[in-house]
């Protein structure tokens, strides 16, 4: 496994998140057979009330980045499950 944080001591953080991506991993085992694709898709810090207003993503750019995932991966049952907004495959 792999992560690229710097939670060091946010373990309770670290481990929800290993938690989502281990679901969605059995999610997509059980969901393949009925030709169903799983994505688990890093929105990015986005500039919400929690990301404040420094983060560097809009919220409608990770929304259309999701969105266009989702219509090209939709088929494609052996594809990566982690990407981040911009489609690229994150590592876990």
């Amino acid at each position: 496994m792999q992560t690229n944080n710097n939670y060091i001591r946010r373990y309770d953080y670290c481990m929800s998140k290993a938690a989502v991506n281990m679901q969605s991993v059995i999610l997509q085992r059980y969901l393949k057979p009925d030709g169903i694709k799983v994505l688990a898709v890093h929105p990015g810090w986005m500039q919400t009330e929690m990301g404040g207003a420094r983060a560097p993503v809009h919220p409608r750019d990770s929304a259309r980045g999701i969105a266009e995932l989702a219509a090209r991966y939709a088929h494609n049952l052996d594809s990566p499950i982690f990407f981040d907004y911009n489609g690229t495959p994150r590592p876990w």
